[in-house]
Order: structure tokens, then sequence, then C-alpha cells
């Protein structure tokens, strides 16, 4: 059986009520997105029949926006389907659903990325939901967006490195490398290395920074809080 998915498929009404996604309005209808239940990692799934399409003549069978964003992720589109939680399905009564459907790509090439794409998306949710089902927790696919030069290996270097990423990319693993890594190297802390740490902690409040770790951001343990605390307590930031 035939029928809509992805990104077409997430911008169609479905039954779950959820709000699917709202971002990629100008995706050609042309041509839909098709998939074949027959050879489809899961099969029948979550596929709504004999559909009205509000773009299309004729009705048609549709992916609900949990397929749709599961296709997806089989695909490894991690980036179609940022604002999964929060955006496209906007209900935490589904999220059991998600994860027992999210954990049968294990076997797949794609499993680590996805685990923790929704480590990102879902935080402390789907590591708990991991532990429960005896599974490794992900490890990061991309450990460093913006890595320090060879020839500059200077704390310096790495300090800008690690801000300049955090504030591209909002990642709480980011500031425990960050915070971890400069208490480390302390005896190397000079004047510029204080003046760039200082600016950016005193910008950093607390209430941020436990905030980004509830919401959706891939948590930390107690280390991060200790060492964000020694940092602030060494450069003087109340």
């Amino acid at each position: 059986m035939q029928y809509i998915t992805g990104l077409h498929a997430l911008q169609c009404p479905c039954s779950l009520g959820t709000p699917g996604d709202t971002h990629h309005t100008s995706v050609d209808w042309t041509y839909p997105t098709l998939a074949d239940t027959s050879t489809a990692f899961y099969k029948d799934y979550g596929v709504e029949t004999d559909k009205e399409v509000a773009r299309l003549s004729g009705n048609r069978n549709v992916a609900n926006h949990i397929r749709a964003a599961l296709d997806l992720l089989a695909q490894g589109k991690v980036n179609d389907v940022c604002g999964l939680k929060r955006e496209i399905l906007a209900n935490d009564q589904l999220t059991p659903e998600l994860f027992n459907k999210v954990i049968e790509l294990h076997t797949e090439n794609v499993w680590n990325r996805v685990s923790w794409f929704i480590g990102c998306e879902y935080g402390i949710e789907w590591l708990d939901f991991l532990k429960l089902k005896n599974m490794d927790w992900p490890t990061n696919p991309n450990p460093s967006f913006e890595p320090v030069a060879p020839e500059d290996n200077s704390l310096h270097a790495f300090v800008q490195a690690r801000i300049t990423e955090f504030k591209r990319f909002q990642k709480i693993s980011t500031l425990a490398g960050l915070f971890h890594s400069v208490l480390f190297r302390q005896p190397e802390i000079n004047r510029i290395v204080k003046i760039e740490l200082r600016a950016f902690l005193a910008k950093l409040h607390p209430e941020e920074l436990w905030f980004l770790k509830e919401i959706d951001h891939y948590p930390s343990d107690k280390t991060l809080e200790n060492d964000y605390l020694k940092l602030c307590d060494f450069h003087k930031i109340s």
C-alpha cells in the first residue's frame, strides 16, 4: 500500500490532533513523498487510509505525524524533525508511544544518531527510558562543531571555540566540556582567558543554565553544576 509520508505528511492534519510541521510550508506538492508499507521499516503502523488531502485530488493514504517523523528518522533525516517534542507533536501523552517505536530502530545503522537526537529533544525522559530498556546511552555524533586548530592548542583558543559553539548550538554538553576542561587546565588561565570567561559566565545566569538542562537539551550530571559554581567562584561572579 502506497502512502504519503515525510514532510508532506507532516503538513496534513491527522487523527492525533497534533500540530505537525509548520516550517516547510514551501514544500513542493507536485511530487509528494511516497512510500510503500510492504517495504517500509514500520510497515502499516500509523498510516491513515482514504484521507482527503487539500493539495491533491482524490483521497490518499497518509502517515500520521508520529509515523511521518519515524520514517524521516529511519532515513537519518533528523534535521527535518527538529522541534519534534514541542512543535510537531506537542503532546506529552504521545511520548511513550513514540519512544516504543523509536527504539525499534536500535538494530539499524542510524540508531546512535537517532538516539542522540531524541535525547536532545526529550532530555532525561529518553535517558531514563533507555536505562529501563537496558540500552546504552547515545554518544555525540558531532563531538566538536568548532574544532580548535591543531596549530593553536592554547586554552584561550579552546575557550573561544567552545563559547562560539554553545552560542550557535545551545548544547549543554558543550558547556560541560568547557567547564571541566578549563578547571583541569587552570594553571594556564591568564588575563585574556579570564576576561573571555568572565564575560561569558556573567551572562549565563544559573536560572538559564538549569532551564536549558531541564527543557530539551542533552543532560549532564551533577558535575556540570559543580564545575559551573567553581568557575563562578574562581572569577568572583555571584
